[in-house]
């Protein structure tokens, strides 16, 4: 989700609506949209929040809980894909990487955010992960 702002004269006809239509392109929100869940990931429990993706004004953020048992990662630099999502989510800088805690074992897990999917780079076992520790810029 770019931001274009436009240019405006004050006093010419109809000036008010370009400096309108800036205000309106930052304060652009998305509203939270389901992501599709990619085995081995799967929703967590009823008394979980589904995993949700959100971006208001160029900020992205995830919500929500998923379960997940990934006993190998073929590819530990590539990552396994748990997730997807649309394109407008993406991360214009290319990858977001970071860590995500773990319940109920505790510690983290790594994970990458790129433009086709979340994805995990170690295995994890049987263990609830909390996308609300997920957010970056977008733009």
């Amino acid at each position: 989700m770019s931001v274009f702002l436009h240019d405006f004269i004050k006093g010419e006809p109809n000036w008010v609506d370009p400096l309108n239509n800036n205000f309106k392109a930052l304060n652009q929100d998305t509203g939270w949209v389901a992501l599709t869940l990619i085995a081995p990931a799967t929703f967590g429990s009823a008394a979980t929040t589904k995993p949700q993706i959100c971006c208001i004004n160029g900020r992205v953020q995830m919500l929500g809980n998923l379960s997940v048992s990934l006993t190998s990662v073929p590819d530990v630099a590539n990552g396994v894909r748990i997730a997807t999502f649309p394109t407008e989510f993406a991360p214009t800088q290319g990858w977001v990487y970071g860590k995500i805690p773990i319940t109920p074992l505790g510690g983290t897990v790594s994970f990458h955010v790129s433009g086709s999917g979340l994805y995990l780079h170690e295995t994890v076992s049987l263990s609830n992960v909390d996308l609300g520790q997920i957010t970056y810029l977008q733009a």
